[in-house]
C-alpha cells in the first residue's frame, strides 16, 4: 500500500493526504473553492472593495 503525501502550502512541508489540517501549522489542507469565493475574490481584488464601502456610500448619497 503506497502512502500518498502532499505539501502544505503554508510551510511546505510534507504530510499524509486526510488530515484535514497541516499538523505542522494548522494551515488548512484542501482550498474550498466556490463560485461565491472565486466571484467574490475577483470583485474585491478588482475594485478593491469591502463591507464598510456600502455602510457609508448609501448614507453618504441618501443625506
Amino acid at each position: 500500500m503506497e502512502i500518498n503525501n502532499t505539501t502544505c502550502k503554508n510551510c511546505e512541508r510534507e504530510f499524509q493526504e486526510g488530515f484535514e489540517f497541516c499538523p505542522h501549522c494548522g494551515q488548512k489542507a484542501k482550498d474550498d473553492l466556490t463560485m461565491g469565493v472565486l466571484f467574490y475574490n475577483t470583485i474585491s481584488n478588482y475594485f478593491s472593495f469591502d463591507a464598510r464601502f456600502f455602510k457609508s456610500f448609501f448614507p453618504l448619497m441618501f443625506r
